[in-house]
């Protein structure tokens, strides 16, 4: 008799568990505080607003009407992997439909300054740069070996020339990337820490899904997006196996799909297993001010005056390059 997968995915889970029992049962996650619960409440909220979208590959957002990319700035009906993400953080953090469209800007470009030369074009730039409202969870206390240090360096000339777009880019110059990111088993190991919630994990490209898919940008990190929803911990007393790792669940934007997915932790990172080499885990910041923004320094005012001379609809050339190059 053949076992379903999702059988075999779930007694791994568990199985991994219990090998760090010991380690983990003496850092139990603490109980969330009033801050934390009204963010949950919200995030699952938005969630439910935002998960009947059609998901596709290009990112149908631009800079608005008169710009180089004169697609709308805030979603309606269609959204990719990572603009799901945002729609979902602008959502959360948001109360009118004014407040939602600010923020998503102040997430979606460089201090919240509209422009394609403002874009986080790179999620490693994003979480490096400008990370807000996400802060990295650190495992660094972990049990040994289910944290890695990983380092890549972004081919951000490559990414200009290919793009086609004449005058620079924020932030092109930090290339650099520094990660320390938890391998599958320990995601599942390390996230039994985590307080009951939403998490936002980043998996991290294998060479598999750059030899794939890493053609038009180049070499990148941090692709793709995934919330991932901890249950509540195991009652006081209670053996760590108690906290079902069944009940760890991640939702996603899937291309393939259409549709933003819900599935159990367990079986998708089984399934992902050699796409990517790991994931990189950040919380929600409470209370986050949005509304702060740093002054324009020299090389902002730069990107802001050249982009403003750029005129046609050039950032059709733009979809059509990136769509083209796909498998």
């Amino acid at each position: 008799m053949r076992i379903p997968r999702r059988y075999v995915s779930l007694a791994l889970a568990t199985v991994l568990l219990s090998v760090s029992g010991n380690a983990l049962a003496t850092t139990a996650p603490a109980a969330p505080d009033a801050a934390h619960q009204e963010l949950t409440r919200r995030v699952a909220d938005a969630l439910a607003r935002t998960r009947g979208l059609k998901v596709v590959y290009q990112d149908v957002l631009g800079e608005g009407p008169g710009s180089w990319d004169p697609d709308p700035r805030y979603p309606a009906r269609e959204v990719n992997c990572i603009t799901w993400l945002q729609l979902l953080l602008a959502e959360t953090y948001g109360s009118t439909p004014d407040e939602k469209h600010a923020i998503l800007d102040r997430i979606r470009y460089f201090d919240g300054r509209i422009g394609f030369g403002f874009r986080k074009h790179f999620t490693d730039q994003w979480t490096a740069i400008d990370p807000m409202p996400l802060r990295q969870v650190d495992f660094r206390s972990c049990p040994s070996g289910n944290v890695q240090s990983y380092k890549l360096e972004l081919d951000t000339e490559m990414f200009q020339k290919n793009i086609k777009f004449e005058c620079p880019l924020y932030h092109m110059d930090r290339a650099a990337v520094e990660l320390d990111l938890v391998p599958p088993h320990g995601l599942v190991q390390c996230g039994d820490r985590l307080a009951e919630g939403y998490y936002v994990i980043f998996p991290v490209a294998s060479d598999r899904y750059l030899q794939k898919y890493g053609g038009f940008s180049g070499p990148m990190a941090q692709v793709h997006a995934v919330l991932l929803e901890v249950p509540p911990a195991a009652p006081a007393g209670a053996p760590l196996e108690a906290r079902d790792p069944g009940r760890f669940k991640v939702y996603h934007a899937s291309i393939s799909r259409g549709q933003v997915v819900e599935t159990e932790l367990a079986p998708y990172l089984l399934h992902m297993w050699n796409l990517y080499r790991g994931y990189v885990v950040y919380e929600l910041v409470p209370g986050w001010d949005w509304r702060a923004t740093p002054a324009m320094n020299d090389e902002a005012k730069a990107v802001a005056e050249c982009e403003s001379k750029l005129k046609g609809r050039v950032g059709k050339l733009f979809e059509n390059e990136i769509e083209a190059s796909q498998p």
